[in-house]
Formats: C-alpha cells, sequence, structure tokens
C-alpha cells in the first residue's frame, strides 16, 4: 500500500504557516508548493483554506533560478491555475508573487500568494529570507513526516502479511498490535487490541498446548520482570511452534514483542537428523554417538527402577574369515542379520539396547534384576546366533558370537570404566574358544 501525498496528509504546521502568510500578505489564497527541477507540474502541500481536491498540482513555477528571499512578481495568466483552486480565492485574484524556497534542484518549491496586497513586494529582504527559512525547515519536516508514513504503510503491509504470527505490546502496557496469522492462532481479531485481550488469547493458546504446564513455569516470571526473555517450543495439536519474547523500546518506553513461527517441518527434519546421526548406516543399531549423548539418561532409567545395568560387549567370531571367504558384501549381510536377530530377542523378551561399537564388535546395555538374570539374556542372545544358520542369497553360514559381561558400578564411567571391563572378559572368552560368555 503506497501512500499518496494527499492535502490530508501535510503537516499540520505549513497549514498553520499559509494561514498565517494570508493574514500578513493579505492573500485571498496562498498556497504551499513542492516541486523539482525539470517538472512540468508543482504538487500544492498546504494552503489556508480547505482545497476539495485530491492530489492538487499548479504549474510549476517558471524555471529561472530563484534566491532565497526574494518574492517574484508572476503573470497569473501565464501560471493558467485550475479554476478548481481559483474559486478558493473568494476575495480577488490580483496580484500574484512567488516566495521561492532557495532549495537546489526543486526550485519550484515556495509559497504562492495569489490576491495579496499590491505593496508586498516592497517587504524588507531580512523578513522574506526569515519566512522562506521557516518555509524550508517545514518543508523538511513534511518530508519526512511524509515519509514516516510511508514506511509505516509498508510496515503494516509487511506485518499483515508475513507467515509468522506477530504481537507487539505498546509502551503504554495497555494496547497492542495483532498481525493476521497471530489472530488466526489465538481466535482473537487482527488489529489493535487491549493487552487483556491479548494476554487472555494468549493463556488460552498456552494452556491447550501439549507442554502447558512446563510452558507455564518457563513464562512465571514475565509477570514481573520487564527484561523477561524467553524462547520456548509451544506443542500444539501435533504442531510446534516456536514462541520468542522479548522487550522493545517505542516511544522512548519499552513494550514487548512476541514472535510465533511455525517450526513443525524444522523441528520434524531435525529430529530425523538426530535420529540418522544416532544410528550405524549399515545395519540400523545404535552407534557411539548414542552413547555419548544418552548414557546417563540409560544409567538414571535403571536406577530409578532398582535394577542394575548389565553391559555386553558381543563379536562375531571368525568375521574376517566370512569376508575373506565371501567378500564384504556377504560380510555386511551377516552384519545385518546378526542385528536383526539380537534385536528381535530384545524386543521380543528381554529389553535393553542394542550398539554397533565397531566393525564387528557390538555392545547390550540392558536393565536387569541380578546377575544371574543378566548371565541368562547373555546367553540366550549366544543362543539366537548360535541355534541357526545365516542364509546370504545362496549361502548357508553357521555364525557365532562370543561375549564379555559386566555390571555397572555406581559412580564409574559406562564408556572407560563398564565397556573397558567387559572387553576384558570378551577377551577371555576368545581365548577360551570364542561362542561363550565370560563375566567379569
Amino acid at each position: 500500500m503506497t501512500e499518496t501525498p494527499e492535502m490530508g496528509v501535510c503537516s499540520g504546521g505549513l497549514q498553520a504557516f499559509c494561514r498565517f502568510l494570508a493574514q500578513w500578505s493579505s492573500a485571498s489564497l496562498v498556497l504551499a508548493l513542492e516541486g523539482g527541477r525539470g517538472r512540468e507540474k508543482a504538487r500544492v502541500i498546504a494552503s489556508n483554506v480547505p482545497l476539495h481536491l485530491k492530489n492538487p498540482e499548479v504549474p510549476s513555477i517558471p524555471s529561472e533560478v530563484f534566491t532565497g528571499g526574494t518574492l517574484v512578481t508572476l503573470d497569473s495568466a501565464a501560471m493558467n491555475l485550475p479554476p478548481a483552486l481559483t474559486i478558493h480565492a473568494t476575495a480577488r485574484l490580483q496580484p500574484w508573487f512567488f516566495l521561492p524556497g532557495g532549495i537546489p534542484h526543486a526550485e519550484a518549491s515556495g509559497v504562492l500568494f495569489i490576491g495579496a496586497r499590491d505593496d508586498l513586494a516592497k517587504e524588507e529582504r531580512a523578513l522574506l529570507l526569515t519566512l522562506t527559512e521557516i518555509f524550508r525547515e517545514m518543508l523538511s519536516d513534511h518530508r519526512q513526516l511524509r515519509q514516516r508514513r510511508y514506511f509505516a504503510a509498508k510496515f503494516h503491509d509487511l506485518f499483515d502479511s508475513v507467515p509468522t504470527g506477530i504481537v507487539v505490546i505498546e509502551g503504554d502496557g495497555l494496547t497492542g498490535h495483532v498481525n493476521q496469522s497471530a489472530a488466526q492462532l489465538l481466535g482473537c481479531e487482527a488489529g489493535i487490541a487491549t493487552v487483556p485481550t491479548i494476554a487472555a488469547a494468549m493463556q488460552r493458546l498456552r494452556a491447550s498446548c501439549d507442554n502447558a504446564t512446563a510452558l507455564q513455569e518457563a513464562c512465571a516470571g514475565l509477570a514481573h520482570d520487564l527484561n523477561f526473555t524467553a524462547r520456548l517450543d509451544w506443542q500444539l495439536a501435533g504442531r510446534t511452534l516456536s514462541v520468542d519474547t522479548h522487550p522493545v523500546l517505542g516511544d522512548g518506553r519499552q513494550g514487548r514483542i512476541w514472535i510465533f513461527e511455525d517450526v513443525t517441518d524444522a523441528r520434524r527434519r531435525e529430529a530425523e537428523l538426530r535420529e540418522l546421526a544416532q544410528h550405524d548406516t549399515l545395519t540400523g543399531a545404535y552407534n557411539r554417538q548414542f552413547l555419548k549423548t544418552q548414557c546417563e539418561a540409560i544409567i538414571r532409567a535403571a536406577a530409578e527402577r532398582n535394577n542394575a545395568l548389565a553391559v555386553l560387549i558381543l563379536d562375531i567370531d571368525h568375521f574376517k574369515r566370512v569376508n575373506d571367504e565371501n567378500g564384504h558384501s556377504c560380510g555386511d549381510a551377516v552384519l545385518r542379520a546378526v542385528v536383526e536377530r539380537l534385536s528381535a530377542r530384545l524386543r521380543r523378551r528381554d529389553g535393553g539396547t542394542l550398539l554397533r561399537w565397531g566393525g564387528e564388535e557390538f555392545v547390550v546395555l540392558m536393565p536387569t534384576k541380578d546377575p544371574e538374570e543378566a548371565r541368562q539374556v547373555a546367553e540366550r542372545l549366544r543362543q539366537s546366533i548360535a541355534q541357526q544358520p545365516i542364509q546370504v542369497a545362496e549361502r548357508s553360514l553357521p555364525v557365532t558370537i562370543s561375549i564379555g559381561g559386566t555390571l555397572y558400578r555406581c559412580g564409574e564411567d559406562l564408556i572407560i570404566d563398564t565397556i573397558t571391563r567387559a572387553d576384558r572378559a570378551l577377551y577371555r572368552a576368545k581365548q577360551e574358544g570364542r561362542n561363550r560368555c565370560i563375566w567379569s
């Protein structure tokens, strides 16, 4: 929406100035003009009387160079003023004078006097210079006002059209502005609203969120902290809204802005990327990165249920021979088959988390009631691999695994201490003939 420079948007100061000049000059009509070099028309931006015209213009003053403080006598016939303007000169039409603004590249800007007193041209130059300076300042203010209104209109167009929900609370703490997107989310009218109305709509939306309790606690400081800043995810019926709120300054007073952005797709992609980053691409089992980020949670979950945490490290026996004799693609198929069987066993009966530790080694983290139960689970896992050959294309490959096991001990590092101890037990299982479980 582009704002046009109509009479209705000119500054009140220029209008008052024109009324003053009309009294001083005894002119029937005083017009403040704005026009640039080379333009055929000058814009009427203010007058001493209301003009019933939209975007009034007059022919530009002849192109001779004017200097500030010089009053120029004009030929009214040469000006060819539109009749819709001359009808406002109710007293008389002669003579005509023009007081240039002395503005570079805007020589047609100045004040036009119609029907002024005859001796106006005899006024002292010092007075005319003062009037010229006042006009320049007021024209500058008028241009700034027009520019601000233009950009304000652009901002409001943008404010209402962006897909992001925006709520701006004024510094007076009484009113706010709600754009279309925010209004749809909050279930209220777009535009200006009272702060209590906006606050009630936000509270309703927040209370309907899946994580309402956590949001309520996180936003508790807002009521008594003017500098409160937060960026929170509001979970709402399968959608995720990233809601950012922080203080803003306007007219020297502190207000507040709320920005509601739908990040459902972005959060879904982030979750998918995290999931991919924590899984082995070949077998689909969890990887070391998963353990680094989740080991504390796994330990805590076992402790909260008064369970011990069994840690098993498994290795496929003679796996190098599988690769050498059948090729690496066959070896990859064996790795996938082993993971499938172990995962099925853990899901079906024993629980626990399976990770590919590297190469043909895997780790199982499993809550258990006592060491004997853990030993029984380890034996069932061993048997699930050994009891039936793995089919790869037309090949039937007998595969066995060796297992080293231990229990996590309170206070130790799961990766550095516990898994290392289980690895020593695995080494012993290999040394003692493979296809067996050894505990440490």
